[in-house]
């Protein structure tokens, strides 16, 4: 059963009680977040999503904690808050932001090692490499891991 919060919309908290098996028990924390939760139960039932978890915050509150769906078509198993998912590639986009942000602030610069501002990188002969290298994909690192994989294609997975 979903706990809402007052001056909801009775219609979408209706829509959301049929589905109220696949959505996480957790509080409804804005107007944003159930606008939420019924687009997700429309991409359901459209079979668009197996399963999700969506948080946002602003200035430190949270606007959004939904969790809703399933692991996979072979893993029924509920998502939870905790659930992992990995997300590969995703973050390229978030990482490149935030440090293009630094950047802005003046807190970071595109030239600097990496080694100085993550002194452990500087092992196997990385030290010359710099921010821009990795941003651009330039380091040289695209194999570093190639022979590790080639002896033992399993060892990523731990």
């Amino acid at each position: 059963m979903l706990t809402t919060i007052e001056s909801l919309d009775p219609l979408l908290n209706l829509l959301l009680t049929d589905k109220a098996e696949w959505i996480y028990d957790t509080p409804v924390n804005s107007q944003v977040e159930q606008k939420l939760r019924a687009l997700l139960v429309k991409l359901e039932d459209a079979d668009k999503i197996l399963g999700i978890h969506v948080c946002a915050y602003k200035d430190g509150d949270v606007l959004i904690d939904t969790t809703v769906g399933v692991l996979g078509n072979y893993d029924p198993s509920h998502v939870q808050p905790e659930t992992l998912f990995p997300v590969f590639s995703v973050t390229k986009g978030v990482t490149a932001g935030m440090l293009h942000w630094l950047v802005d602030k003046w807190k970071m610069v595109l030239e600097d090692n990496v080694a100085e501002i993550w002194p452990d990188f500087s092992s196997n002969r990385k030290e010359s490499i710099k921010v821009h290298h990795v941003l651009n994909r330039t380091s040289g690192m695209q194999n570093a891991l190639a022979s590790l994989v080639q002896d033992n294609p399993m060892v990523l997975c731990n």
